[in-house]
């Protein structure tokens, strides 16, 4: 399986890019295993309190999570 840092997991309707396998509690977070439509397994960490929204067989789609910049000006 691949574990990629800094995914964001979405609810998909119709064509989701994968299904939920598995959801282990690990406290504030959730570690959600995926399997994508292409076979590869992909585990992402959400927190706990947003875990109910992705139930096993449940269709999602994982984009890059957003990273804030810092631009300072001299």
């Amino acid at each position: 399986p691949r574990r990629v840092r800094r995914i964001t997991v979405r609810t998909s309707t119709g064509t989701g890019l994968g299904t939920v396998r598995i959801a282990t509690f690990l406290g504030s977070i959730t570690r959600i295993t995926v399997l994508l439509d292409d076979g590869t397994e992909v585990k992402a960490d959400v927190p706990s309190h947003r875990a109910s929204e992705f139930p096993a067989a449940a269709r999602v789609r994982l984009l890059p999570a957003a990273r804030p910049v810092l631009v300072v000006e001299p």
